[in-house]
């Protein structure tokens, strides 16, 4: 299995991410420049804040460009964006501009859905360095709370790399801090 992530969002989620994978060889990218390695599962860690609508087209064209098909792709994106967080929580997340971002994350799952390739979207809130309790959700329904830990985050897109528990689904990680 070869498994190729794409950081562009923070290095300390990506470290984490590679540390579940451990002991399995990662390649790490900052961007789409380089060339998809054939076969490979890739993992797009996109900042929330980004412009990921205009970002995806790297990715298009980053797996377009492969000579072999990727096996799948998880992507990391916006919590808000299959209703599963009120309008008051999503300004609360990313401010007085939260449709923006909202729209621009749904654009790029739709882009990524079009490729017609399996994949996993990853729906978080604020990722906090804390552990926190977490729930994965389901499409449409809330999220258990609006902070996520970085490791539990990292263990989820490990599993959604590695196996087909979530394969062609858009899952929410949502949590809160614990009280120890």
């Amino acid at each position: 299995m070869v498994l190729e992530i794409v950081n562009q969002h923070q290095e300390d989620l990506a470290q984490a991410v590679i540390r579940e994978l451990r002991p399995r060889a990662v390649g790490i990218q900052p961007n789409f420049d380089a060339q998809l390695p054939p076969a490979a599962t890739l993992c797009w860690l996109p900042a929330v804040m980004a412009p990921v609508d205009e970002l995806v087209n790297g990715l298009v064209s980053y797996v377009d460009q492969s000579p072999v098909p990727s096996q799948k792709l998880v992507v990391l994106t916006a919590a808000g964006i299959c209703g599963d967080l009120t309008s008051e929580q999503e300004q609360q997340l990313y401010g007085k501009h939260y449709e923006d971002v909202i729209y621009a994350h749904q654009y790029a799952v739709k882009m990524i859905d079009e490729l017609e390739l399996p994949y996993t979207a990853v729906r978080v809130p604020e990722v906090i360095p804390e552990k926190t309790k977490a729930a994965v959700t389901a499409e449409g329904e809330p999220l258990a709370g609006l902070q996520v830990g970085r490791q539990q985050l990292a263990s989820l897109l490990a599993t959604a790399m590695t196996t087909d528990r979530y394969v062609n689904q858009s899952i929410g990680l949502g949590g809160q801090k614990n009280d120890n």
